[in-house]
């Protein structure tokens, strides 16, 4: 989302196309609060990827697993389940 800096509102400079939170190039941030940094966004996605996009296209810049788990959620499931 862009604020409008003359009035109180927003709006959508990019969307994901997919619905899934096992398939995604986006940020599916369920327990963790994304940050904004010299223009990316940083966050944890639902599965342990720890990804950076690139906020004004939201563009996956990378991902890695290194910081986190290796792809398992809270309730035992799988990336590959």
């Amino acid at each position: 989302m862009r604020m409008d800096p003359d009035q109180p509102k927003a709006k959508p400079i990019w969307r994901t196309e997919k619905m899934s939170e096992k398939e995604t190039t986006h940020l599916n941030a369920v327990m963790c609060t994304p940050f904004l940094e010299d223009g990316y966004i940083y966050g944890v996605c639902s599965y342990g990827q720890l990804r950076c996009l690139k906020a004004d296209t939201g563009e996956r810049v990378w991902e890695t697993f290194q910081a986190t788990t290796s792809g398992i959620r809270s309730a035992g499931q799988t990336l590959s389940s």
